[in-house]
């Protein structure tokens, strides 16, 4: 049986995420740490301009109120910036210097007179009366504290988008997928779109003939370079109270990466339902281990379909087998697995090169989500991806367009787990109905069948 298999290049390794294999695994993730540098960067384009802009404002459109058209109130008298302690006459100015340098970034008009201070039923606030006749539509999160700023980021890609004379070429179904895409406003997917849409502001894009302009907006909606590697959200749902028992010693047991003696625990789920977890009695010491207690900690956090055909995690006490055989594949000698899975509901975790690019306890919960959805798929649509179910989903693919990853984009299998992933993690979060509004084909697919 083919098993799932995604790469998550490590700290050192060199290259992008390896390409999905089609055959004999299918799926999966290799090399974690790679993850974190993306997660630091992907959706996070946020924290990645905060550093910029740290050494000063950049020349902006910034024009004082008279020039610019009067603010609209939002709701209870403004959008919150700074709230409680923070809600002073020094909380003010840093927030007017914060959002000045952002509307800088973007070629925003701004006026100081648009950030006041206030108060009301939940006490001093620093808020923002959103300027909706030069920046567009206001942010549906009316609470903009802290220091992301991608509901701003969204308000305003999408203004220069629409503003654009290219914006005017596209159809009605192109401009509603590019609204999606760069309008979300917690979203990782959305965050590197506009991260795209910043820089090209920065090379001259109301400069640019209105075709080039089309080209350009078609593709952040088509093209990888507006996608994140791997999705990577953060895990919105609730924790699962599971009960460990163990362990019991397992002699030469049969690990993915060869036989060895083992330790045996069982997590059980309030329902009764229960998975094995092996892990190696001995490891090596230059290699990085995750622990039962971390893969506890991931397995809480499935939702009950993903578990439903989860038999057992393995942390194996070597290196994948297959890695050299991907290696040449790929042309990557430093090729890792991270994780693997398949349709006998076994996923089994590598260890890293070393200690230091272990990934995080975020990495494992979210992967998690990624390889049980390749078993979860594998058990309910079969194997054959030439007929049933996978047909509707390829019929989706081609009719939202966007995917969710870089990865995604590798084969329909990797698609899927992706999808599967970013629907999983973010349920009950504003993320979900943002993604929702890109990929509405597949998310109406795994409303039905993913339960």
């Amino acid at each position: 049986m083919p098993q799932a298999h995604r790469h998550v290049p490590q700290a050192q390794a060199t290259g992008p995420a390896a390409e999905r294999p089609l055959a004999p695994q299918v799926g999966g993730r290799g090399n974690a740490a790679e993850a974190e540098r993306l997660r630091a960067r992907v959706g996070e384009s946020g924290a990645e301009t905060e550093q910029a802009v740290g050494a000063g404002p950049t020349a902006g459109a910034r024009t004082e109120g008279a020039e610019v058209a009067a603010p609209t109130e939002g709701p209870a008298g403004g959008w919150v910036l700074a709230r409680g302690a923070a809600a002073n006459r020094a909380g003010l100015a840093t927030n007017i210097e914060r959002v000045e340098v952002w509307a800088g970034l973007w070629e925003m008009p701004f006026s100081r007179a648009w950030v006041r201070l206030a108060t009301g039923a939940e006490g001093p606030t620093v808020v923002l009366d959103w300027p909706s006749a030069v920046w567009g539509a206001p942010p549906q999160a009316r609470d903009l504290t802290g220091t992301r700023m991608q509901a701003f980021e969204a308000r305003w890609a999408v203004k220069h988008a629409h503003d654009s004379e290219g914006w005017r070429t596209l159809d009605g179904t192109n401009q509603a997928r590019l609204d999606a895409v760069l309008g979300g406003e917690t979203n990782d997917l959305s965050s590197r779109a506009q991260g795209e849409m910043r820089r090209a502001l920065m090379a001259g894009f109301k400069t640019k003939p209105a075709e080039e302009q089309a080209t350009f907006l078609s593709d952040l909606v088509t093209g990888t370079s507006s996608r994140p590697m791997l999705v990577a959200e953060d895990v919105s749902g609730s924790r699962a109270q599971l009960t460990r028992a163990g362990p019991t010693e397992v002699t030469g047991h049969t690990f993915a990466s060869g036989a060895a003696d083992a330790l045996r625990y069982v997590l059980t789920w309030p329902d009764g339902a229960s998975i094995e977890v092996f892990v190696p009695k001995s490891t090596d010491p230059t290699l990085g281990y995750h622990t039962v207690a971390q893969v506890e900690e991931a397995v809480a956090f499935l939702p009950e379909a993903n578990r439903k055909g989860l038999e057992a995690v393995q942390i194996n006490p070597a290196r994948n087998p297959l890695d050299t055989f991907w290696a040449r594949e790929y042309g990557r000698v430093n090729f890792r697995s991270y994780m693997t899975a398949g349709v006998a509901g076994v996923v089994d975790i590598y260890p890293s090169e070393n200690t230091a690019s272990l990934a995080s306890q975020r990495t494992v919960t979210g992967t998690m989500q990624h390889e049980t959805g390749h078993v979860w798929s594998q058990r309910t649509w079969g194997t054959d991806r030439t007929q049933g179910r996978w047909v509707d989903w390829r019929a989706a693919m081609q009719s939202d367009r966007v995917s969710v990853s870089s990865y995604a984009g590798e084969d329909i299998q990797e698609d899927v787990a992706e999808t599967v992933q970013a629907y999983g993690t973010t349920k009950g979060a504003p993320a979900h109905e943002e993604y929702r509004r890109m990929v509405p084909a597949r998310f109406t697919i795994l409303d039905a069948d993913l339960k």
